[in-house]
């Protein structure tokens, strides 16, 4: 609700209070000549802590990582002359789903046909990596599109948006009357929306006709944080649930009815095997790429399978695999009204108990006790898996690069919590 007043603010008071009423607590960033006047009314005028990194490609990591770690969208700012720098960390958050409003300062407007000094396209630079990318061409706009920014970044699939301001935007001075903020868009994800309630009870009459049926569950079922209802689901119907290399971790991987990790990124045979076999095929939060699908041949032939489809991006749905239900919602919220309708309609469901645990055991066994030949004073990725999960706590956070070292590490390690 809009409860303020009139103010007269330069456009780097009004970015500092807009920022302040959607909870920012933390900025990462690198300071730069385009933002000098920024920096003086953060120090004159703000509590928010301005996180300092030794390059602009670290902070949009660490901006990326904040967002994944905290549940909030994270904030980024660059100078115009290291914009391109937050290329790396903005793409991986654009593909892995992590709201990140990224301000870059600028040449002032009116010499983008000049050539002013590291003056460049930021908006269409960072169009093809955010879900919007925009300039800011005057303060009195300002309060208007950072609501949109974090109303844009947290709803549906997460992703980053890009503020471009450029350097005059900072000074210019506007009465204000419009500072406050949205609370919703503050946490991702911003709303849930429950599926079609007709096609979540087609669903259902799926799953509990198939014979062998099995879940997926990629990224979208943490980012939802789905993995307590996901886990009832699973028990209630004894389903086994594999993940994709990001959904790693949605549910603890020594339960009974986890696969671990499946597909050509961390997929051991036997998991990969079980849904090849499977009948019945539920995506929850993925969509379906290379990766977890072993560059779509996992499931063989999909006329042989049946597919369903969750997720909160409708072009996701189906877009690789013919779904014979298709589900546009929150992963949460709609396992949620799923369990619901179970355990109201369907009380005398009895399913076999499935225990995945001992194939696991003695799949990983032989992954543990193989000989590999290891170059002289190097350690063995598989055996460091090893010895980092028997140390580490359940709720430890590890992260690897994206190189072929996932393949290794992803199978090797067990997530717990």
């Amino acid at each position: 609700m809009n409860n303020s007043t009139v103010s007269v603010l330069n456009g780097a008071q009004i970015i500092l209070k807009m920022l302040e009423l959607h909870g920012v607590k933390h900025v990462f960033g690198l300071p730069g000549e385009t933002t000098i006047g920024w920096y003086k009314e953060w120090q004159e005028h703000s509590d928010i802590e301005y996180v300092l990194t030794r390059d602009e490609r670290t902070a949009s990591f660490a901006a990326e990582a904040y967002a994944k770690i905290t549940g909030r969208p994270s904030v980024l700012e660059a100078p115009s002359p290291g914009v391109t720098h937050c290329t790396p960390g903005v793409t991986e958050a654009y593909l892995s789903s992590v709201p990140i409003i990224y301000f870059s300062s600028d040449i002032p407007i009116n010499q983008d046909k000049k050539h002013g000094l590291t003056g460049v396209d930021q908006t269409a630079l960072f169009e093809s990596i955010s879900k919007e990318s925009f300039v800011l061409t005057n303060a009195k706009e300002i309060p208007f599109l950072i609501r949109r920014a974090f109303r844009v970044a947290t709803s549906g699939r997460p992703a980053p948006v890009h503020i471009r301001v450029p350097i005059n935007v900072f000074h210019d001075e506007a009465e204000i009357d419009d500072l406050y903020a949205e609370p919703d868009y503050s946490f991702y994800p911003a709303h849930r929306p429950v599926a079609d309630h007709s096609k979540i009870r087609a669903a259902i009459e799926i799953l509990l006709a198939a014979k062998k049926p099995a879940i997926v569950c990629g990224q979208g079922g943490l980012i939802s944080k789905a993995s307590d209802i996901l886990l009832e689901l699973a028990e209630m119907l004894q389903i086994p649930v594999g993940t994709t290399t990001p959904g790693k971790g949605t549910i603890p991987e020594n339960h009974p009815l986890a696969l671990r990790v499946i597909g050509g990124r961390g997929g051991m045979e036997y998991s990969n095997s079980y849904v090849r076999d499977a009948d019945t095929i539920f995506f929850i939060g993925t969509n379906t790429d290379s990766a977890a699908t072993d560059h779509w041949k996992l499931y063989g032939d999909p006329k042989s399978k049946t597919f369903m489809h969750l997720d909160i991006a409708e072009a996701h749905v189906g877009n690789t695999f013919p779904v014979k239900v298709g589900l546009v919602g929150d992963a949460r919220a709609s396992l949620e009204y799923m369990v619901e309708i179970l355990k109201a309609d369907y009380t005398d469901v009895q399913r076999p108990k499935i225990d995945l645990n001992p194939i696991k055991t003695t799949a990983l066994g032989k992954v543990f006790n193989s000989n590999i030949p290891m170059p002289e004073g190097t350690v063995s990725p598989v055996k460091l898996s090893q010895a980092l999960d028997k140390i580490l706590p359940a709720d430890a956070i590890v992260t690897s690069e994206p190189g072929l070292v996932q393949s290794i590490h992803l199978p090797c390690s067990q997530s717990k919590k």
